[in-house]
């Protein structure tokens, strides 16, 4: 099956989220118009079959593609592109914010971009970062003004797979999840190496990877930080390819009924399943960073009984 779709939404909300010591996480904001628009594909097919053995094996994949685009923005969101704009640029407010870049809200742009300041990386003599002006010139200085999209992270395309095997009575499932052409912002790298607080314990590629002598090329920032003093803001350097494959569930099960144990009947059950189930086996990115306390990733494993009567 595929399906293709186009959706409009005027005067589509989204969520603000504000500082906590306002007393509120965030608030609903009209956003504007949004359209969405894309393709969904699902394909499901058997490629064994047997009654006689009551096996049989099943396969279905489905993917998806959207985009979105923001075809008219409200002036609430333009006044938050300032004041989003304005905690990048401030050092304290910047600081609160983990330096984290905070989104724009731009007509004919995706509200999934990521805001940044282009970087071309790290000066061989200086050890200081440098970026790219909005206009094209290199300079030294970060500057919310320069601020461009530079990746969306709504991926190019998602889905699932799933494959059920039964025979006789047992049976297994499992469930993969995947997503690529998509970026993310690698906060973990900012915040783990060059905005490490060099007081306490810190990642021990605060010391091997960044820049120590002139004339070296190095993936980040010296020690000193940058040539104002500052802690390190959003920058394209952070921006990376996140492309996953997940094995989201695996469940071993075993069904007694009147046609594979005759003891079910004498005990007066209709039949007994046991089964026993799998989640977060393994994660692989393209992307090496942390997933945060809001959803870790933790294996778990479980048991279960099913009796019928």
């Amino acid at each position: 099956r595929a399906e293709y779709f186009q959706k409009l939404t005027k005067n589509s909300l989204t969520q603000i989220t504000l500082a906590p010591s306002l007393g509120f996480s965030s608030y609903p904001e009209n956003m504007g118009t949004l359209e969405n628009k894309g393709v969904e594909l699902n394909i499901a097919f058997i490629p064994y079959q047997n009654t006689e053995k009551s096996a049989y094996w099943t396969v279905s994949l489905n993917g998806s593609h959207n985009t979105d685009k923001l075809k008219k923005i409200s002036e609430a969101m333009r006044s938050m592109n300032e004041v989003n704009a304005d905690q990048m640029s401030d050092v304290e407010l910047a600081k609160k914010n983990g330096y984290k870049p905070l989104p724009q809200y731009e007509e004919g742009e995706s509200i999934n971009r990521i805001w940044v300041v282009r970087s071309l990386g790290i000066d061989p003599s200086t050890g200081a970062e440098i970026f790219l002006k909005r206009n094209g010139e290199m300079t030294g200085q970060w500057e919310a003004v320069d601020l461009v999209p530079c990746g969306n992270t709504e991926s190019k395309w998602q889905g699932n797979i799933n494959s059920s095997f039964s025979y006789k009575g047992f049976g297994v499932n499992v469930n993969f999840a995947y997503k690529f052409g998509g970026q993310v912002f690698n906060q973990t790298l900012m915040d783990k190496v060059e905005n490490a607080d060099l007081m306490y314990n810190a990642d021990k590629r605060v010391l091997r990877l960044r820049w120590n002598e002139v004339g070296v090329a190095a993936r980040y920032k010296g020690l000193s930080k940058d040539v104002n003093g500052a802690a390190t803001k959003a920058s394209s350097r952070f921006v990376m390819d996140e492309n996953t494959f997940r094995m989201g569930t695996l469940s071993l099960s075993y069904r007694m009924d009147k046609t594979n144990a005759r003891y079910v009947d004498r005990w007066g059950l209709s039949s007994v399943k046991v089964a026993f189930n799998m989640e977060d086996l393994f994660y692989l990115s393209s992307v090496k960073q942390e997933r945060g306390l809001s959803y870790p990733f933790a294996r778990q494993f479980s048991f279960s009984l099913n009796v019928a009567f």
